[in-house]
C-alpha cells in the first residue's frame, strides 16, 4: 500500500513524529467553601420594610434638605436673576419669599446653603432695583422741573433747544 492512499497509515519519512508526553499534573489545593456574606432569610420574614404614609422627612444622605430643597433652589435662581434684572422687583420679591419658605422647611441639624444664597442675591436685587426706581422718579421729576421751567420762561413754548 502506498503512503499516498486514503486510509493508509504512512510509514517510514512520512509518518508522524511521536507525540510528546503530557506534563504531570500539579497538585492543586482543594476548593475552600465561602463563607456565606450575609445571613440567609428567615423563613416568614418581610425582606423589605412596607411603606409608610403620611407626612415623612424624605431627607437622606445623598439629599440632607429633604423638602426644603425645592423652595430654596427656585429661591436662589430667582434671587440670581434678580440681580442682573433689578428693575423688575417682581424676582427678587419672589426669591426672598421662596429663600424664607425653603429655610423654615430645612430639617434641624441640616446646613441649607441654597437659601442662604438665595436670600442675599434677592437682598441685593431688592436694593438695586429700589436704587433704580429712586433715580428713575429723581430723573423724571428733574426732567420734568427742567421742561416746566423752560415753557415759564419761554412763554408757553414747550420746545427744549
Amino acid at each position: 500500500m502506498y503512503p499516498d492512499e486514503i486510509g493508509s497509515t504512512p510509514t517510514g519519512a512520512y509518518a508522524a513524529p511521536a507525540p510528546a508526553p503530557a506534563p504531570a499534573a500539579a497538585p492543586f489545593p482543594a476548593p475552600v467553601s465561602p463563607e456565606p456574606q450575609y445571613a440567609p432569610p428567615q423563613y416568614g420574614s418581610v425582606p423589605y420594610a412596607p411603606p409608610q404614609y403620611g407626612p415623612v422627612n424624605t431627607g437622606t444622605p445623598a439629599n440632607p434638605l429633604g423638602d426644603a430643597q425645592g423652595f430654596s433652589l427656585a429661591g436662589m435662581v430667582l434671587g440670581i436673576i434678580s440681580i442682573p434684572l433689578g428693575s423688575s422687583l417682581v424676582f427678587g420679591i419672589l426669591g426672598l419669599v421662596f429663600s424664607i419658605m425653603g429655610e423654615k422647611r430645612t430639617p434641624a441639624g441640616a446646613e441649607n446653603n441654597y437659601a442662604k444664597t438665595g436670600k442675599v442675591c434677592s437682598i441685593i436685587g431688592l436694593s438695586l432695583g429700589i436704587l433704580i426706581w429712586v433715580l428713575v422718579i429723581v430723573l423724571y421729576i428733574g426732567l420734568f422741573a427742567a421742561l416746566f421751567a423752560n415753557i415759564r420762561s419761554t412763554g408757553g413754548s414747550s420746545s427744549l433747544y
